[in-house]
C-alpha cells in the first residue's frame, strides 16, 4: 500500500516517467519496506533455533520465509507490474495526498440557501 502510494505521488512528480517514478519510489519508501521486513526476520529468526517445540520452529521458520517473499515481492515485482502494467488510478489526480496536493479542488461546496 505505502509503496502503491508513494508511486501514485511520484508520478505526478516526474512528470509521467514510469521508469523514473519507480525509481524515486523504492528509494524511498523501499528502504522502510526492506528495514520493516529485515527488523522482523531478526526478531523472528530466534524462534527456529532456542524453542524447543518441533512445531514451534517450524512456523519461526516458516514466518521469516514468508517475510522474506514479501519483501522480494514488495520490491521487485510489484514495480515491475506497475512498470508493465501502466496502470490507470496511478494518473489520477485525485488520490493524490501529501504536500503538493490541493484537496479543496475534490470536495463538495455546500450550495447557496434556497432563501437567497
Amino acid at each position: 500500500i505505502y509503496l502503491l502510494s508513494r508511486i501514485c505521488e511520484e508520478f505526478h512528480a516526474q512528470d509521467g516517467d514510469w521508469g523514473r517514478t519507480n525509481v524515486a519510489a523504492l528509494t524511498t519508501t523501499g528502504k522502510a519496506i526492506m528495514f520493516t521486513a529485515s527488523i522482523m526476520v531478526i526478531g523472528i529468526l530466534p524462534w527456529y533455533f532456542m524453542s524447543g517445540l518441533k512445531f514451534m520452529a517450524d512456523m519461526g521458520l516458516l514466518l521469516v520465509l514468508i517475510m522474506l517473499i514479501n519483501m522480494v515481492l514488495a520490491l521487485v515485482v510489484l514495480p515491475l507490474i506497475v512498470w508493465l502494467l501502466k496502470p490507470t488510478f496511478v494518473t489520477r489526480d485525485d488520490l493524490l495526498v501529501g504536500e503538493g496536493a490541493d484537496l479543496s479542488l475534490y470536495t463538495v461546496q455546500d450550495p447557496p440557501p434556497a432563501n437567497a
